[in-house]
């Protein structure tokens, strides 16, 4: 074969190759090495509350972003609780002998807090609670405090040490956890959840010395290739088990489909990367913006525009304020099986939020929430479960990436959830 004849035939093949796929053979491997396995997530016992899950989103940025007023403060919404398809929880091991705790997985967030023997007893109360004493590798650092404030002027504050911590078989040996000595109201009632456990960058964290999260330090305990976690997020309808992985990415659910990946910027400590656009009914709604993906958040709040396209589409859809203050919208019962498409642009590519999850609450017996909500001029896009379930997301860490396949399931189930 002539020279030139062989340069051609490869620039063929070149042309005809694949897109390169990605190579998940060093988080199989540590799979197998360390018996890896799926952490099944704990869905909160409490039914959904439309109020309590913006509230949660209002205290998070309250102070990162401009102050948001989505309702009067009238005091009861302070002791509710989100409910199924809002918040889950995962068990998590700390200290020697390990101490289970159930923490809430949150992606916005950069602590590591917990309710301990030093939480005000009060607040404590039917919790599982971490006793440091009671364990050997515990190593309290001197003078260290930490505090967050939340939207309803109330807050959480503490020490910090320093002791192991071990989700589904990835350990780190001194990891920053803080220890409470109170929490939120909020954090109070809802007996299943003992702490929150933040999966964002270093620069978000509040203690004082600083304390690098818990991913951050795995980057120094896995090998590249396995610094990542992924999400399965489902809603309660479905009768699925959420889970996570940690080290290794479940091939079962790509279907056969390449990951799509955007690059983060970790500027504000977020999972965070910009949007160009929404489409509604096969409609592109074009407009440059910023976003978030968040698991600790319940709704897709999003900026204004965004959101009234899709409700302008819905017949009968308002936005009106309810009997505690709160305002946002909602649509008649009659469109439940008639919902125009909802898609979101996440590395120039648009998302499908599967029709069940465009349904958040009941509202009465006749009209009921969507899961898309105004993000009260915050500034940023958050795209917390609502969006979550309708993917299976790889968390790339390591890489400072996010990684997407489509999670749609086969037969929606369109009832709404009751509220409380």
């Amino acid at each position: 074969m002539k020279f030139p004849t062989l340069f051609v035939l490869l620039a063929a093949l070149a042309t005809a190759a694949p897109a390169p796929v990605d190579d998940f053979s060093v988080g199989e491997k540590l799979r197998r090495d360390l018996n890896l396995d799926k952490v099944p997530l704990i869905p909160s016992p409490h039914a959904p509350n439309i109020t309590r899950a913006y509230y949660n989103a209002y205290r998070k940025y309250h102070g990162k972003f401009p102050v948001i007023e989505p309702f009067s403060s009238t005091g009861s919404v302070n002791s509710q609780v989100v409910g199924p398809d809002s918040l889950w929880s995962t068990p998590t091991q700390i200290g020697t002998p390990p101490q289970t705790l159930n923490l809430d997985f949150d992606t916005g967030s950069a602590d590591l807090w917990v309710i301990s023997t030093g939480t005000t007893a009060s607040d404590a109360a039917g919790h599982n609670i971490y006793n440091p004493s009671k364990s050997s590798t515990w190593t309290p650092i001197s003078g260290s405090s930490w505090s967050i404030t939340y939207g309803d002027k109330s807050n959480a504050h503490g020490t910090v040490g320093t002791d192991v911590v071990s989700v589904g078989g990835v350990s780190v040996s001194k990891q920053g956890v803080e220890v409470a000595a109170t929490v939120s109201k909020a954090f109070a009632d809802d007996k299943s959840i003992d702490g929150l456990l933040g999966l964002g960058y270093d620069n978000g964290n509040t203690a004082t010395p600083k304390q690098k999260t818990f991913i951050s330090n795995l980057k120094g305990v896995l090998p590249a290739g396995s610094q990542l976690f992924t999400t399965a997020l489902y809603g309660s309808r479905t009768g699925k088990q959420s889970y996570w992985t940690w080290g290794y990415v479940d091939q079962n659910l790509l279907n056969g489909n390449s990951l799509s990946w955007t690059t983060v910027n970790t500027i504000n400590s977020f999972w965070q990367f910009p949007i160009t656009r929404t489409n509604v009914n096969g409609k592109d709604y074009t407009r440059t913006a910023q976003a978030i993906a968040d698991t600790g958040t319940t709704l897709l709040l999003l900026d204004s525009g965004y959101v009234q396209n899709w409700y302008k589409s819905i017949p009968g859809a308002s936005y009106d304020i309810d009997t505690d203050g709160s305002k946002f919208w909602y649509f008649p019962n009659s469109q439940l099986s008639k919902l125009p498409t909802f898609k979101i642009d996440v590395g120039g590519k648009l998302w499908t939020v599967q029709p069940s999850d465009l349904i958040f609450v009941a509202r009465d017996a006749s009209t009921t929430y969507g899961s898309i909500q105004e993000n009260g001029g915050i500034g940023i896009n958050i795209l917390g479960d609502s969006f979550l379930k309708s993917v299976y997301a790889v968390w790339d860490y390591g890489n400072t990436r996010l990684g997407l396949v489509p999670k749609i399931e086969a037969v929606q189930n369109l009832n709404p959830p009751s509220g409380n």
